[in-house]
């Protein structure tokens, strides 16, 4: 693995189906930027955290990527502000 694969982020557009939101995935580092210009927290989208973290859980597979047993609970979700 690259160091600058460690920093890569995706940017996902997400439909809550009545709202749009984006979320920047580091898939490398676990780390989910959630940014919502309703600020909602990301609890208020169950659905969208169990899509994500099962993403994740198969890159990490897909990539033989071990982590510790807390599994999808190694994700960190971090709520960005909106101006």
């Amino acid at each position: 693995m690259d160091n600058k694969d460690a920093e890569k982020l995706f940017f996902i557009p997400f439909n809550t189906g009545g709202h749009w939101l984006l979320l920047a995935i580091n898939p490398i580092r676990e780390i989910v930027y959630y940014l919502d210009s309703l600020g909602n927290d990301w609890t208020t989208y169950p659905d969208m955290k169990v899509l994500i973290d099962t993403v994740l859980q198969a890159f990490r597979a897909q990539r033989d990527i071990q982590t510790s047993r807390r599994g999808a609970n190694s994700i960190t979700w971090i709520k960005v502000a909106c101006p």
